[in-house]
């Protein structure tokens, strides 16, 4: 039968499809926000009740996100032997251990052991699961998907500040910890009612009814004989350029992402703006990621991975380049901090549906954890790097950095794959829900 045509501006992911989405909304609330809150709240609370500053706990907190990469090569593992759901249920369960541990951590040592657990395990469910999710119940949704669960990053980040200063008269950082350890249980037991592909679930793949059902269990036995001889491993996702060209052309964006975020108050600073300009900009235009969330989604959806990239590439240069040389005009500055916001959101979602949209639905397991690997060293870098080049020279020349990268992830992005590789001729055919 012929497939139905998706809907690019509205989602039709059905009742069940839905409450995937939702699921991966709170993944993406837990993991991305619990430890990368404002710096005056959690961290000044750690410092007024323990006497750790700011510097110690931030380094703790890197050290996390450096050992979560070896997280995605463990759980990415795991998850193509037992699927996202046991990956995902794993993972939760670890990180209500690990927030009930920051609970009561009263010395540095065990505040540590917190940390690094916590973004160990945590990488089960907000990369490996949420991701492996969507490849297996939205091939061809794939952007909207990421477009939708990662709202759960903007939601957290308008809320946990909130929460956590509700919280500290009643029971102060034991309180808010041991809260989200019991939202990360019932998110463990509400994954376990959920099922892998949506086939079990009896629905159907980005809800596209255009098959029957027996034709639906016929691609779902398919496609788990075809995993059983997939000829890709990751030996081979590795000797591959398409995953190498997916690395370059979307981890730069991301890595100019978090360390241009990082320095936009101090560079906006420089320019002569006060700090509480800076400040107000990144409250104010939080909407401007939201937008970009869903925008990418819309154009991901209607023309594909690549020309989403291509927007947030140009948005990059444009702001880059507008607040390295007009970037004492307060218009001109607010629009290009909007024009970030809109295209750091616009990536985040991008790397997940490229890697759909080159290596298909099969063998999305096969290649996501090479390259969310990557990615993530590419990333924390990217606070390093940005910050150096900063200090060496000035925020004027940083910005023109930050756009000359840009414009080279660019290149990388064109020079990708737009369809489905396969390793070589004699390769068993993946069976897709396209």
């Amino acid at each position: 039968m012929e497939k139905k045509k998706q809907n690019s501006w509205i989602p039709n992911f059905g009742g069940k499809g839905w409450l995937m989405v939702l699921l991966g909304v709170c993944y993406y609330y837990i993991y991305m926000n619990m430890f990368n809150i404002d710096l005056n709240t959690l961290y000044g609370v750690y410092e007024e009740q323990y006497g750790w500053t700011t510097p110690q706990v931030s380094l703790v907190v890197s050290i996390g996100g450096w050992i979560a990469a070896l997280g995605v090569i463990f759980f990415g593992a795991v998850c193509k032997k037992k699927g996202p759901k046991f990956v995902s249920v794993t993972g939760l369960f670890m990180t209500a251990v690990a927030l009930v541990i920051a609970g009561v951590a009263s010395n540095f040592a065990l505040f540590t052991i917190a940390v690094i657990l916590f973004f160990f395990s945590a990488i089960a469910f907000g990369i490996i699961g949420v991701a492996q999710f969507g490849a297996n119940w939205f091939p061809r949704g794939k952007g909207h998907y990421m477009g939708w669960v990662t709202q759960g990053i903007t939601i957290g980040s308008a809320t946990l500040n909130l929460v956590l200063i509700a919280v500290l008269p009643h029971g102060g950082l034991k309180t808010y910890f041991f809260i989200f350890a019991g939202v990360s249980v019932v998110l463990a037991l509400f994954t376990l009612l959920t099922k892998d592909y949506p086939e079990q679930a009896g629905v159907y793949p980005d809800n596209d009814k255009s098959s029957d059902r027996a034709e639906l269990d016929a691609q779902l036995a398919a496609l788990e004989a075809y995993k059983k001889q997939s000829p890709w491993t990751v030996g081979k996702c590795l000797k591959t350029p398409a995953t190498w060209l997916i690395i370059a052309g979307w981890s730069l964006p991301m890595f100019l992402a978090t360390g241009t975020m990082a320095q936009l108050v101090p560079a906006l600073i420089s320019f002569g703006h006060s700090p509480m300009f800076g400040i107000g900009l990144l409250t104010a235009l939080w909407p401007f990621g939201v937008l970009g969330n869903y925008i990418g989604g819309v154009i991901d959806a209607k023309y594909g991975a690549k020309p989403s990239t291509f927007v947030v590439v140009a948005f990059l240069v444009a702001a880059s380049l507008g607040l390295s040389f007009a970037g004492s005009n307060p218009v001109l500055a607010t629009i290009a901090v909007a024009m970030f916001m809109f295209s750091i959101s616009v990536c985040t979602n991008m790397t997940m549906s490229i890697t759909v949209q080159v290596y298909g639905r099969a063998d999305f397991e096969n290649a996501w954890p090479v390259v969310s690997f990557a990615q993530k060293l590419i990333m924390s870098a990217g606070l390093v790097v940005i910050a150096l080049v900063a200090s060496a020279s000035s925020y004027k020349l940083a910005f023109i950095f930050i756009a000359a990268v840009a414009a080279v992830a660019g290149i990388f992005v064109g020079l990708t794959p737009s369809k489905q590789i396969t390793p070589d001729v004699d390769a068993p055919k993946a069976v897709e829900a396209e």
